[in-house]
């Protein structure tokens, strides 16, 4: 798989998108950072600070993860400290340490910097670094339920730390929607009223170094199913042949 493709495989808290390369239908144009949302309002509504509906960012709140995917080892997140306007989580393996940074306002959920999971994965290229250079959009709007769609965009640049290495401009663009609720099950239980989110991710990259060039675009979809007071319990994802599912193998609320 591209290198950078792969870096984009699981972004956000947790990072977590797309599933295969079929161009998803036409649809309405969402501006990103923006939230749409269907009448009449009957969605979860997000608490005080950082202890969203579905995501409930507060101290003490830790998901342990595993794949279906070799390549991908197990990993677990956990909030470190949270305050009224941001929470700081650690994503960690027994030998890797990952920080993320989620901000929260108005009871939506966004992202403050660039979560790169790429080296939890067996065949990493660690040596790959990117530096995020704009973020907007939601991690989770707040008023959450079936009907909601919303968007997010990334630029950065991405770069080897080799000299003379491979350098390149990003540009990743979200959009998701709730599609319906269902009863999911994992290794960590089963979870009624799990909401199903469908992703569809647009990846750009401009090549710098060596030569200057556009990358073929890449365009593909995921399934995310977020489970109320749990956060994130599953994740099916693919790009060029390769699939990632991620489960939760186990969950502990504050």
């Amino acid at each position: 798989m591209h290198t950078l493709s792969r870096l984009f495989l699981i972004p956000g808290l947790v990072a977590l998108i797309g599933a295969g390369c079929t161009p998803p239908p036409p649809d309405a144009p969402v501006t990103p950072g923006t939230v749409q949302n269907p009448a009449p309002p009957t969605a979860e509504t997000a608490q005080n600070g950082c202890n969203h509906p579905y995501l409930p960012l507060k101290q003490g709140y830790e998901v342990q993860y595993r794949s279906n995917n070799p390549d991908l080892r197990g990993y677990t997140m956990r909030v470190a400290n949270d305050g009224p306007n941001v929470a700081n989580l650690s994503y960690s393996t027994a030998d890797t340490f990952v920080a993320h940074v989620v901000r929260c306002a108005d009871g939506a959920l966004s992202e403050d910097s660039y979560l790169d999971l790429s080296q939890f994965f067996v065949r990493s290229n660690s040596d790959v670094r990117v530096v995020a250079r704009r973020m907007e959009g939601a991690l989770l709007p707040r008023d959450l339920r079936v009907g909601s769609r919303w968007s997010a965009r990334f630029e950065g640049a991405a770069e080897t730390a080799q000299a003379g290495g491979v350098r390149s401009e990003v540009k990743v663009e979200g959009i998701k929607e709730a599609v319906a609720t269902e009863t999911v099950t994992t290794a960590a239980g089963s979870f009624p009223n799990a909401l199903k989110v469908k992703a569809t991710y647009v990846i750009k990259t401009k090549m710098l170094a060596p030569a200057v060039m556009d990358l073929p675009e890449i365009r593909f979809e995921g399934t995310e199913w977020w489970a109320p007071g749990k956060g994130l319990v599953k994740s099916v994802s693919g790009v060029a042949g390769q699939s990632i599912d991620v489960e939760a193998a186990r969950i502990q609320t504050p």
